[in-house]
């Protein structure tokens, strides 16, 4: 039996990665509330290509506990950065993590397929709220000034340029030379 392929970057998704960084670097200069929203536009759009990219057994859960941690992290980092200034606004991050995780599990229990390849669900699924959840970093960056949000700005150049780069349509080594390069060069 042949395994089946994973999802390869195209040249759309690579436009859509790099568009949404640079949403996120442009609302992260303009404040709390906006990097907010560009963060939960990022969380959904990592939800939603998540499972696909990893072929997780289960896929709509998948990117239901994945969309929701993003978004459950960005609104706690976002409520704790406006109402509680002297505070961390990444306080709130490790809680609501472990829930996530706790729904992962949840999600596989419930499962009704029978729950073939769960250690790929659930790791996957971990995984992929892990990665989420970090999402709300870019809120907090926002939200400590200007400094912050410019240099969270550059790395998103850097994210931008390095996913343009890996989906040039010539050879893998070659393409992931340029995308090492071309994040070099944008951050």
């Amino acid at each position: 039996m042949t395994p089946p392929r994973r999802a390869t970057p195209s040249a759309r998704s690579a436009l859509v990665a790099a568009g949404l960084a640079g949403l996120l670097a442009l609302a992260g200069l303009a404040g709390t509330a906006p990097a907010a929203a560009a963060a939960v536009l990022v969380a959904v759009a990592l939800a939603l290509g998540w499972p696909g990219l990893l072929l997780l057994p289960s896929p709509r859960g998948s990117a239901a506990v994945v969309g929701a941690t993003g978004v459950l992290a960005v609104v706690a980092t976002t409520a704790t950065a406006l109402l509680d200034h002297d505070r961390e606004p990444l306080r709130a991050l490790p809680a609501v993590l472990a829930v996530a995780v706790l729904g992962a599990f949840t999600h596989q229990m419930l499962r009704r397929d029978l729950r073939p390849r769960v250690v790929d669900g659930l790791g996957g699924a971990v995984t992929g709220l892990l990665i989420a959840g970090q999402v709300s970093g870019w809120v907090a960056a926002a939200a400590a000034g200007a400094a912050a949000a410019a240099t969270t700005g550059a790395g998103a150049a850097a994210v931008g340029a390095s996913v343009l780069a890996a989906a040039l349509p010539v050879p893998r080594p070659a393409s992931a030379l340029a995308a090492v390069a071309a994040g070099a060069a944008a951050g």
